[in-house]
């Protein structure tokens, strides 16, 4: 999929490089395999089916309380997100079912789950990485702060070990930094490159921006 994208990418007449792939992904670790897995199934204690049915029949278009929980679900024309829909219906051996959905689902939501220690989740974000062609990760957290802070202090130090994460930050914007364009614009062939002169000189919208007549409502009153 990745080497599609960026095939496409270069027939557009772009370089392969300018697009980043980032892959959405929760990890569950812990000093050990064994310990993540124990938190892991900790979190899933704690998971509500309902309450995570709901933001799946919202993505999908689907009221999954009528359904029958064994039923193969299937894919349906709607105003929905239909790539959340299709990623339950098609792409794998079997559609899944409504059950599929809340054991597969409960935690990460629309992304996979990875569970295990340090060098466990170190090795599968290489694997993704290399083998994948991915450029990084969105992590997700099934709670908040700890999962965060568990990938700092298990995770982070295995892949500074590895050369696998920066150590310091480098001078520059945020695209300078993911595309490496020297002067912090999209690159001349990206389609943004077109409007990047096309209002100067141009009346700005901002001028005919009507004033809220509620802008005296958030106004902090004097002391005296």
């Amino acid at each position: 999929m990745t080497d599609d994208i960026r095939n496409q990418t270069e027939a557009q007449g772009r370089s392969r490089d300018s697009v980043k792939i980032f892959m959405l992904l929760t990890v569950i670790t812990g000093a050990t395999d064994e310990a993540a897995q124990r938190k892991y199934e900790e979190y899933l204690s704690y998971a509500s089916p309902e309450g995570m049915l709901a933001p799946f029949g919202g993505w999908t278009g689907i009221d999954f309380s009528k359904l029958d929980p064994d039923e193969p679900l299937k894919a349906m024309d709607n105003d929905s997100l239909r790539t959340t829909l299709e990623s339950l219906t098609s792409g794998s051996d079997k559609a899944w079912t409504v059950r599929d959905v809340i054991k597969n689902r409960c935690i990460g939501g629309l992304g996979p789950v990875l569970v295990g220690g340090p060098q466990k989740v170190a090795d599968e974000l290489e694997r993704w990485v290399d083998e994948g062609g991915v450029d990084g990760f969105n992590l997700a957290y099934a709670v908040t702060p700890g999962t965060t802070t568990d990938f700092i202090d298990y995770v982070v130090p295995e892949l500074r070990k590895r050369g696998r994460v920066q150590t310091s930050y480098k001078e520059g914007t945020m695209r300078e930094k993911l595309i490496g364009t020297k002067d912090g614009n999209v690159e001349s062939t990206h389609p943004a490159a077109q409007y990047r002169t096309a209002y100067v000189g141009k009346e700005s919208v901002a001028s005919k921006t009507i004033e809220s007549k509620f802008s005296d409502v958030t106004k902090v009153p004097e002391t005296v």
